[in-house]
């Protein structure tokens, strides 16, 4: 597989794009900064509150449920908040949706910009029973046909893939 990109989701999100068998990296070495793409159309002057490291990752997504449920964000992981989404919690719900949809617009907006013949997301959310399942149905609504899959390594893609980068470039 030549053109494939990769994104890892945990406490930020991370990504990589192949193009022609070859790291994207770009003038600044910032050509996978994915959490930087907006997920939707800003309503105010704080932009940043609407890219996908605000609204894709589980930070984010501990923060928001717990400002809703009143409690201090080191009291829950984002495990929790999807194990209280998988028990219809309506706070969680209308979190978790909200997360799959920004995720969906993300991945939508990277697919139509790199065109890759696969996606493949890493970190501990991608160790999710049901998350491809879940990730595909949001897909759905954006009718096309972005094939997506979770990352050999799981939790450990990125740090795998800093450290093969890492190695590569002491070579030279």
């Amino acid at each position: 597989m030549s053109d494939f990109l990769m994104l890892t989701i945990g406490t930020g999100l991370g990504g990589a794009a192949f193009c022609n068998n070859a790291l994207i990296r770009g003038k600044r070495d910032r050509a996978g900064e994915f959490g930087c793409i907006l997920t939707s159309r800003p309503a105010s002057s704080h932009v940043t509150h609407y890219t996908m490291s605000k609204t894709c990752t589980m930070t984010a997504l501990r923060e928001y449920y717990c400002l809703q449920k009143d409690i201090p964000s080191e009291e829950i992981s984002g495990k929790e908040v999807f194990d209280q989404f998988d028990q219809g919690d309506p706070i969680a719900s209308r979190l978790v949706t909200t997360f799959y949809q920004d995720l969906s617009a993300g991945l939508y907006n990277l697919a139509a910009v790199f065109d890759p013949d696969t996606i493949f997301i890493g970190g501990g959310i991608a160790e999710r029973e049901s998350f491809l399942e879940e990730v595909r149905f949001h897909l759905e609504w954006f009718s096309t046909d972005i094939k997506v899959d979770t990352a050999t390594y799981g939790n450990e893609s990125g740090m795998l893939g800093a450290v093969y980068h890492f190695l590569k470039t002491q070579e030279q």
